[in-house]
């Protein structure tokens, strides 16, 4: 058996504030993919919204942005 020696408080503090950090992302990236996945359901169900996700370098999220927007496009 290795043994290994204990760790620190400021050790065992830093590992708690990159798990902690860590679990904030990946929180953070998931609800991010729901409101992009929300998005692109109200885009798909939208006709004013697929007309200018026809223009190079437009995708689903400034096409609905700008038609929710925009009160008359």
């Amino acid at each position: 058996m290795r043994f290994v020696p204990t760790k620190t408080l400021a050790q065992q503090g830093c590992l708690m504030l990159h798990r902690a950090r860590h679990l904030f992302i990946c929180r953070q990236t998931a609800v991010i993919r729901e409101f992009d996945r929300r998005l692109i359901v109200w885009h798909r169900s939208n006709a004013t919204s697929k007309r200018p996700d026809a223009i190079p370098g437009v995708g689903p999220a400034p096409a609905t942005a700008l038609v929710a927007g925009v009160a008359d496009p």
